[in-house]
């Protein structure tokens, strides 16, 4: 049986194939409590990431233009917050596996292409589910 991949997540991926990383890299320091786990090293992965933020900030651009126009951009913002979250789901799906932490829940990526963890969130995590669970 052959499955075709449909137009539009065709179009989606040929679009992360063809965009540099470079133009919106991570830029946020390593916290307090982070430790890093990793790097993006991989040239898919850090345009996925890129072609995700270009989304999200285009997203961010029209909900201001909503507030101070009479235009409506609430399907294109729709279209635009469920390719982040399809793009984001894809590089942490590609990170998590590079770095043997699917069992880490509280992991993110800072400068340098830098992948961490936060312990002092998952301390947090721990305490607050011990907690619920009484």
């Amino acid at each position: 049986m052959s499955a075709m991949m449909p137009e539009y997540l065709k179009q989606l991926l040929d679009e992360v194939e063809r965009f540099e990383s470079n133009l919106f890299p991570p830029h946020n320091e390593p916290g307090i409590g982070e430790r890093e786990i990793g790097e993006v090293t991989d040239p898919w992965m850090r345009n996925v990431y890129a072609v995700a933020q270009m989304n999200a900030r285009e997203m961010e651009q029209l909900k201001l233009d909503d507030r101070f126009s009479h235009e409506d951009h609430s399907v294109r913002i729709a279209q635009l917050d469920q390719r982040v979250d399809c793009l984001m789901e894809m590089f942490w799906l590609c990170a998590r596996k590079q770095c043997h932490c699917w069992e880490t829940s509280s992991v993110g990526l800072r400068k340098d292409w830098k992948i961490v963890s936060s312990e002092a969130q998952d301390k947090v995590k721990s305490v607050l589910r011990k907690l619920f669970e009484e």
